[in-house]
């Protein structure tokens, strides 16, 4: 419980729309990441935006963390017919530094669940480790609101390094 000194945490709930500032700050980390969207995007409710922004925050954590200094990410959005399909890959070597502490990839099972998506995450055959989430999400809502997406998160391919 709070005392009446604390002060309650009134930040915006991250989406996608946010996605492009999480990006620059892996890549000012340090970190190497291309970003790729495809598809019309379109609105997600609040909930499910925020579990797609952090299967991408989680996993770009995780990157940094255990694949090594020299890895490099690829995110990737894709929006199909049926749902928002969010990609993850990257090229390091993966390392047992964890503590067991963490809860990254229970975590985001469990946000992605709660909206009927399911996770696969795992070492990739050639090395390398891929997080693939997918959100249901039947195309539904304004043009206008499509639009606001579309501003935050160009189509196209992006990339950068630090």
């Amino acid at each position: 419980l709070r005392t009446a000194g604390d002060q309650a945490g009134l930040a915006p709930v991250p989406g996608l729309g946010e996605l492009r500032e999480l990006l620059d700050q892996a890549r000012a980390a340090g970190l190497a990441v291309t970003y790729t969207l495809t598809g019309t995007p379109r609105e997600l409710p609040e909930g499910a935006e925020l579990a797609a922004y952090r299967v991408v925050q989680e996993s770009l954590t995780n990157t940094r963390k255990h694949a090594g200094l020299a890895a490099s990410a690829a995110v990737t959005l894709r929006y199909e017919p049926d749902g928002l399909t969010v990609e993850v890959t990257d090229d390091g070597m993966a390392t047992n530094t964890s503590d067991g502490a963490g809860h990254g990839l229970a975590g985001m099972r469990e946000r992605i669940t709660m909206y009927g998506g399911t996770v696969q995450a795992g070492p990739l055959p050639a090395g390398g480790f891929r997080v693939l989430a997918h959100l249901p999400c039947p195309p539904t809502g304004s043009a206008s609101q499509a639009a606001g997406v579309a501003a935050a998160a160009p189509v196209g391919r992006i990339e950068g390094a630090a």
